[in-house]
């Protein structure tokens, strides 16, 4: 009966940690879609920006940013914009953006 009473408060044990696991790892995920939801807002802001600009200055501005910056402003442009400013920019850049926008896109 001990053993018994033993394993069942190890049982208990082992469900409280779990339990406390399945809560940091949601509250982990929350504060992902947050931070996902700040960046896709901020990346809709600086499209706009963008946007207004020459495309030669936009594209060399742009052309400095991380890949990843410049693919999540790009998906908040019109694809004629884009295509303007792929056109600007360095070809190397241009193709390196264009090889990771076709991996993001599937």
């Amino acid at each position: 009966l001990n053993d018994m009473e033993k394993g069942f408060k190890t049982s208990e044990d082992d469900g409280d940690q779990l339990k406390a696991e399945v809560a940091r790892l949601n509250e982990e995920i929350l504060n992902l879609k947050t931070t996902r939801s700040d960046k896709q807002g901020a990346y809709k802001d600086m499209a706009g920006y963008f946007i207004e600009m020459k495309s030669k200055d936009a594209a060399d501005i742009l052309s400095r940013l991380k890949d990843e910056d410049i693919i999540g402003i790009f998906n908040e442009m019109p694809k004629d914009v884009v295509a303007e400013m792929l056109q600007k920019m360095d070809r190397d850049k241009a193709a390196a953006l264009t090889k990771k926008m076709l991996v993001t896109d599937s």
